[in-house]
């Protein structure tokens, strides 16, 4: 997983899901957005521990990862998993590589969530699958 797109798929944070659309025609324009305030986040990358981050979220963005938001990023995919949360599946291309990702995002969006991702990307003929989970907890307000 290139460090970008790790961190922004910690970004992935902080969603406040109210009533929700409709499960049929979803689009990015339906994704909740996030809660503002300061979130702590610990996860894994291929099993692996990542460093605990502190991030403070405005409450601006939707729950995509950053990395998703990017013009390399032309085609998504939302829905509603069968978990309750959101899926995203994205397919995004710059010079020579590719990805592949998909990404859930679910929980409560208030106390806390999980973040489950899926990226396989390939550069120059070579193929490297990165699995990620995030579990991310409201600490309270930015200072």
């Amino acid at each position: 997983m290139s460090p970008t797109f790790r961190v922004a798929t910690r970004a992935a944070l902080l969603v406040a899901i109210g009533s929700g659309p409709s499960l049929a025609n979803l689009s990015t324009a339906d994704l909740p957005h996030a809660k503002p305030g300061l979130w702590e986040v610990k996860g894994s990358l291929n099993g692996r521990p990542m460093p605990t981050e502190h991030n403070c979220d405005r409450g601006e963005r939707d729950v995509r990862p950053r990395q998703l938001t990017r013009a390399e990023c032309p085609v998504q995919n939302v829905s509603r998993d069968p978990s309750g949360g959101w899926a995203i599946d994205a397919v995004c291309g710059a010079r020579n590589v590719s990805v592949k990702a998909h990404v859930v995002v679910r929980g409560d969006f208030h106390t806390h969530f999980i973040t489950d991702s899926r990226e396989v990307m390939t550069m120059g003929g070579r193929t490297v699958t990165n699995i990620g989970h995030m579990e991310s907890h409201y600490v309270g307000p930015c200072v």
